[in-house]
């Protein structure tokens, strides 16, 4: 099921990436006229050379997720079909089963803020569920690597609130892939805290 899950996030990910509206790509563009004003103005303001970051921006990249992340063909499949509608780089089926990604830096920063999106309005709907009754809040470390889920123990014990943990700890191991973590390294850790003592009572590490 882990692996079946792993392609079902990124599934939600690539969709989310595809049907979003470029309204942050229009603020950016804006704040930079507003940047290109303030340096007319001011003559003393140092401008960086506009060609060397073109070039930053459009530098490859690529950026491998194993096979053990695609349960089936099926999956593997849908994925790269999604991948195509995302309009987020290029991606290649390996002899191996795994998938590269070859995306420019603008891309992968692009990728990254989708999971980090997804991630964060996954983590609302997991403390506002009734289906996981003892999770009060869930707290995390910037580059998703760590996430601290605030429980009631004997509520969280008695139950199956680990499910909470899933796909927010999927959605971690996603964030590291993308942000250049190497396989072997990559690690997301989940702790339980009992919210009446602060206690650390379990810990879960994924993949």
């Amino acid at each position: 099921m882990k692996t079946l899950n792993y392609a079902v996030v990124m599934l939600i990910i690539l969709i989310l990436v595809a049907c979003s509206p470029k309204e942050e790509s229009a603020k950016e563009a804006n704040k930079l006229g507003d940047s290109n004003s303030l340096a007319s103005e001011n003559q003393v303001i140092e401008k960086e050379d506009p060609e060397s970051e073109e070039v930053k921006a459009d530098s490859q990249i690529e950026i491998t997720l194993p096979a053990d992340f695609f349960e089936t063909e099926e999956d593997l499949d849908a994925l790269i079909e999604a991948e195509k509608d995302s309009g987020l780089g290029e991606v290649e089926k390996n002899e191996d089963g795994s998938i590269t990604y070859t995306m420019n830096h603008a891309e992968q920063q692009e990728m990254l803020d989708n999971i980090r999106e997804n991630t964060t309005e996954t983590i609302k709907d997991v403390i506002n569920s009734e289906e996981f009754p003892s999770i009060h809040d869930i707290t995390y470390q910037d580059d998703l690597s760590e996430f601290t889920f605030v429980v009631d123990k004997a509520t969280y014990e008695s139950g199956f609130d680990l499910i909470g943990t899933i796909g927010i700890g999927m959605s971690g191991i996603y964030y590291q892939h993308f942000n250049g973590a190497e396989e072997d390294a990559n690690e997301v850790v989940v702790q339980i805290v009992d919210e009446s003592t602060d206690e650390v009572f379990d810990e879960i590490v994924y993949p």
